[in-house]
Order: structure tokens, then sequence, then C-alpha cells
């Protein structure tokens, strides 16, 4: 017979490998289209999921001396589009926002020692308090564990890179780099940048007070963040399409932050402080090209 915690862990492993699955699925879908990807994430979804993936989803069993219980639990996704931002209140009453082109699962009431939440793109979350039962949110192969505390997650499918911002409240990072697992503790006003495949790590410090959201404006923050990424998240803020035509400028690394900015133009232009970059826009699409002097 098996153990609570043996057949915990299974359930873990067959809703992450549905969430995976479901990534994998987009990624195919939209590779061939020249657009980005808004046309396969329809609009904001709560679904309860179907019977088939129920069955994949947790079947927790609870054994003791004399009976073992069965308790089926249903779970939840729930999908944002490009462009869109979309609050969940989970059953501990815990709140997670998702930016636009992300995707949470989690269960319609939590069982068990944890509280246990699956995400893929970038969440905001503000954790209810219960230092009996830590929140674990898995991405990407990554763990946050929290009991109790506000933070920003960001772990797109698409790249190796996972970055976490704690706000308040104490965040321990659990990630398996080169076979080896780390665990990196953050305090208040750290943003920890992971680079999964190299292996790299870097923190920074900001002052937690003024730390403005994306859920609340429009705000975005580029820390070390090379042209390449930054014109995956301007296309998923913005659906529209960037060309970068130089090598060189895709691995240009920037620092930037924009607050109430809905023109992607203007911030093309302002990383374009040194006027390495020529920016022409055809209709929807931005082309960027190493500017000749």
């Amino acid at each position: 017979m098996e153990t609570h915690s043996e057949e915990y862990n299974k359930t873990k492993a067959r809703i992450k490998a549905k969430l995976d699955a479901a990534i994998e699925e987009d990624l195919l879908n939209g590779a061939t289209s020249e657009k980005p990807k808004k046309s396969r994430l329809i609009p904001i979804l709560v679904t309860t999921l179907s019977a088939a993936a129920v069955l994949m989803a947790a079947v927790l069993i609870n054994t003791s001396r004399k009976q073992q219980t069965i308790d089926s639990i249903k779970w939840v996704e729930v999908i944002t589009a490009y462009g869109e931002k979309k609050a969940v209140t989970l059953p501990d009453s815990s709140t997670i926002w998702l930016h636009n082109d992300s995707r949470i699962i989690y269960p319609d009431r939590f069982s068990g020692k944890t509280r246990q939440v699956f995400s893929s793109g970038e969440v905001f979350v503000k954790v209810t308090p219960d230092k009996k039962h830590p929140f674990i949110l898995s991405s990407n192969g990554v763990n946050v564990c929290v009991k109790g505390t506000t933070f920003n997650y960001r772990s797109y499918p698409e790249t190796s890179d996972v970055e976490l911002t704690l706000i308040e409240g104490a965040v321990d990072l659990k990630m398996n780099i080169g076979g080896i697992d780390k665990t990196v503790s953050v305090t208040p006003g750290q943003i920890v940048k992971a680079n999964l495949t190299e292996g790299r790590i870097s923190q920074f410090t900001f002052a937690p007070e003024k730390y403005v959201s994306w859920k609340d404006t429009k705000s975005i923050y580029f820390n070390d963040e090379t042209l390449e990424t930054i014109a995956v998240e301007l296309q998923r803020q913005f659906d529209i399409r960037i060309e970068i035509r130089s090598e060189a400028l895709k691995t240009t690394r920037f620092y930037a932050s924009f607050l109430d900015c809905d023109d992607p133009m203007l911030i093309l232009k302002s990383l374009n402080t040194t006027g390495m970059m020529h920016i022409v826009q055809k209709g929807n699409t931005y082309f960027i090209y190493p500017n000749i002097y």
C-alpha cells in the first residue's frame, strides 16, 4: 500500500505533466505562425478540467491504521491571452494575478500538508499566511516555497530564465541546475534571476515601498535583460511583432522600467539611448536594425 506522501508526489507529477503537455501543444500550434500567439489562447478561461483530465489529476490517499480514504480533488485551470490580466482567489483566500500569456492550475480545495499550485508565465502572488501548510508554486522545475508572503514570479516555457521579486515575507527558491539541487533564500527587496541551463544566478535589490506591480498599472521592468527577451515581453504586452535583424543587438542587455506606457515605439526609442538601433514600424510589426553611422 502506498503512503500518502508517495501518492501525493505522484499526483504532483501527473498535474505537472498535464501542464507541460498543454504548454508544449501551445508552442507547437504557434510554431508555424508568423504572428504572436494571440489566436491560440482563447479569452480568459476558467474551467474545471474534463473528466479525462480529472483522472490524470489529484487523487490524494490518506492512510490510517484502520482504513484508507480516497479524496478526489477537482483541478481548475486559468489561462490569459496576450494583453490580458486576471485575478484568481484560491481556496485558502490567497490571490494570484496572471499576467498576459500565463496560466495556473490549482485544486478546488487544498488537502494535505502543503498548498500546491502550478504556473506558467508571470504571476503576482499574495499568499494567505498558514505556517502549518506551506504554499508551493511550481513552474519550469522550480519550486517557490512560502508560508505567507507577496511576490512576483516569472517563468515562461520558451526560456530557461526564471525571476522572482519579493515584496514582503520570506521565500525559498528551490531549483535543480546541472543535476545539483540549489536553494536560494530571498528577503524583501530582492530580485533573484536564474538561468536553469547555464546555472547563472544573480540578485538585485530594490525598494519594496516603491515597487509598482503590473497588476495595478501598466508597468514593465527589465533587469539585465537581453533585447531579444525584451522583444518577446513587448509582443505579449502589446500584441505586436518585433523582428531584430542583428545577432549582436539580440544579446545586448538593458536595465529599464516603464510605468503607464502603452506605446511600444516609445519604449524601444527609450532603450536606444546610444543610437545603436534603427527602428522601423510597418503596421503591427517593428523591425530593429543595427544603426550604420
